[in-house]
């Protein structure tokens, strides 16, 4: 069975809101054990969408190909330039960096912020442990905020109760493929002076009025 990036988002969505109002109607099931153990399972999708929420074609033979190649030239590093400036490109902005992995993106995100140690930093509730781990090595405080349960993204309303005289920025994390609110968050940040923020990760290639997620912070 074939799943698209389209399919694993749009089944993903639809199996949490279907999961949702199950857990919220039924009462607590007693179980001898857990399921992880052999016990019951307190929930159930069909295979079709339990398919679709965890696999999608991540890699095409373009990309193989591409890999075998620079396997076997062994040049790495002259391809870096050229994934900076084609990701340049294709999101419109001056300046990129290239990172192995998010996580150091992230580390060096907050690095570039230069702020106090003590500052507090507004983080969604529901996000990757790398959007909050390496606010440590810089003495940062993250302040959770709940999330909107309809995108799974930052909610401003929940953001603004936790306002105080140590924030300065917020961060947000668009989940599995979806933007947060943007425009929003921005003119949020322009009120309340806050340095807004994102982890894009799971977002390459969403856009929100056109926008690219990662080019609005």
């Amino acid at each position: 069975m074939r799943i698209t990036r389209r399919d694993f988002v749009r089944n993903t969505v639809l199996a949490a809101a279907a999961v949702a109002p199950v857990k919220a109607a039924s009462k607590p099931r007693h179980a001898e054990s857990l399921a992880l153990s052999g016990g019951p399972k307190a929930i159930t999708l069909p295979d079709n969408l339990h398919l679709a929420a965890i696999k999608w074609p991540r890699y095409g033979d373009e990309e193989k190909r591409q890999v075998l190649e620079l396997l076997d030239n062994n040049r790495f590093y002259d391809e870096i330039p050229k994934l900076e400036e084609a990701t340049r490109d294709y999101l419109g902005v001056k300046h990129v960096k290239a990172h192995c992995n998010g996580t150091s993106a992230l580390v060096s995100l907050f690095f570039a912020l230069d702020l106090p140690k003590g500052s507090e930093i507004l983080v969604p509730s529901y996000t990757a442990w790398a959007t909050v781990a390496p606010m440590w090595l810089f003495g940062y405080v993250p302040v959770f905020v709940d999330i909107n349960p309809r995108t799974a993204c930052f909610d401003l309303e929940y953001a603004e109760r936790h306002l105080t005289r140590q924030c300065r920025a917020l961060v947000v994390m668009h989940a599995w493929g979806l933007p947060c609110e943007m425009d929003q968050v921005s003119d949020f940040g322009r009120q309340h002076g806050l340095i807004v923020l994102e982890d894009a990760a799971q977002a390459q290639g969403a856009t929100l009025r056109g926008k690219p997620m990662g080019t609005w912070g």
